[in-house]
């Protein structure tokens, strides 16, 4: 009898296996870096002069004189600080709370009364955003219009080092630039000869040169103020091209007993801040540059990768 014989299944080669996996972990590293490309690009920091300027939300805003009653008479109010441990320490309203922004949400003894939330007065943005978010959890929080200064000049009480009040009117580039859009930031151009390019950087700056001996600068700037007087979460925002005239202003503005912030380094330091977060996004390649030959063999060896400031 003749026997058939016995078929046996095919079998990949071990080969061909291995070859189908590598191509499918090509293909999905492939993928990835095309994803993060895209996220990159998305992640760009946009140039201001393409944004439309905006408003701060101004229902969240309390004025210091509602929360001085308030907080007199004990009508259900709690402020909250959110400022660092450290500044708090420094300075602060007697009987506010030192919590972080983003652990109010974790107090939820707070839902029974009404939440202030203190700050040094420039830049509304985070807040308002989190008092939205807040409020959809359940809290009342509201924010103290011009915060710390504003208390301070209205004649509330605080304890501490007052020197503080005026270190806190020193504004990074990054803390300038995601409040650089609104309106509600009045930023002022001291510098003697207007900035190239700062029409297109910061369009609605306000050019007053030689503040201190020009007397139409001075009354244009108490005209500005005058007109905004009611409107809340006001900021005056000084910068020049170097950040080296501020010390004179400053000094004429407070004994009229006029807030204002200054750019700390300039409209140069804010420029450099961009160019370093923008090269942040780009490949590690494209943030490097040679700047001498290797000694022994002549070849360009040398490189420098250029940081982002933090």
């Amino acid at each position: 009898m003749i026997q058939k014989p016995t078929s046996t299944p095919f079998r990949t080669p071990a080969i061909i296996l291995h070859l189908a996996t590598f191509i499918l972990l090509l293909l999905g590293f492939a993928y990835s870096v095309s994803a993060a490309a895209q996220a990159s690009v998305s992640a760009k920091p946009q140039n201001p002069s393409n944004i439309s300027t905006r408003q701060y939300d101004a229902s969240f805003a309390v004025t210091p004189k509602v929360v001085f009653y308030k907080f007199k008479y004990k009508k259900g109010i709690a402020l909250i600080d959110i400022r660092s441990a450290e500044d708090y320490e420094r300075l602060r309203i007697p009987g506010s709370m030192n919590i972080p922004l983003h652990f109010i949400k974790t107090k939820t003894y707070l839902k029974s009364t009404t939440i202030v939330l203190v700050h040094k007065g420039f830049g509304y943005s985070r807040m308002i955003a989190e008092c939205r978010r807040l409020k959809t959890l359940g809290f009342e929080t509201s924010i103290l219009d011009g915060g710390l200064p504003a208390w301070h000049r209205k004649g509330g009480r605080l304890v501490g080092d007052l020197l503080a009040l005026s270190e806190m009117k020193a504004i990074t580039p990054q803390k300038f630039l995601p409040e650089s859009t609104y309106r509600n930031v009045i930023l002022v151009d001291i510098s003697p000869d207007q900035i190239a390019g700062v029409a297109q950087m910061l369009p609605h700056a306000i050019h007053l040169p030689n503040f201190n001996h020009s007397p139409s600068s001075q009354n244009r700037f108490q005209q500005m103020i005058k007109a905004r007087k009611n409107q809340p979460f006001q900021s005056i925002l000084l910068f020049s091209n170097t950040g080296a005239d501020y010390a004179n202003i400053l000094h004429t503005l407070d004994r009229k007993r006029i807030d204002v912030f200054y750019l700390r380094g300039g409209l140069a330091a804010y420029e450099q801040y961009l160019e370093n977060l923008t090269l942040s996004r780009k490949p590690r390649e494209s943030r490097t540059r040679t700047i001498s030959n290797c000694k022994t063999c002549g070849e360009n060896s040398d490189v420098k990768t250029f940081q982002p400031v933090k």
